[in-house]
């Protein structure tokens, strides 16, 4: 997943990578055997990536206290 991420940039989309937040967090997805894994990051300059939050996804949808530590998270290290 890391290589289709780092190959393609912002421009690679679902079923891999989904826009979740105006913030421009966005969700990849994993899935291994059953599970199915999500990571919140960013996009830096160029085609850096910041990893900021991840997790076994359990419900249907996205709970917003992750994309909250997501952002807060964010801010964090684009203010320090």
């Amino acid at each position: 997943m890391f290589k289709l991420l780092r190959q393609f940039g912002t421009t690679l989309s679902m079923p891999y990578v989904r826009k979740i937040h105006e913030s421009g967090i966005r969700e990849l997805r994993v899935k291994r055997s059953s599970d199915i894994y999500r990571i919140l990051f960013c996009a830096d300059k160029g085609h850096q990536f910041i990893l900021l939050h991840a997790f076994l996804k359990k419900e249907d949808k996205l709970v917003k206290t992750d994309v909250t530590l997501a952002i807060q998270r964010m801010n964090s290290i684009k203010s320090g």
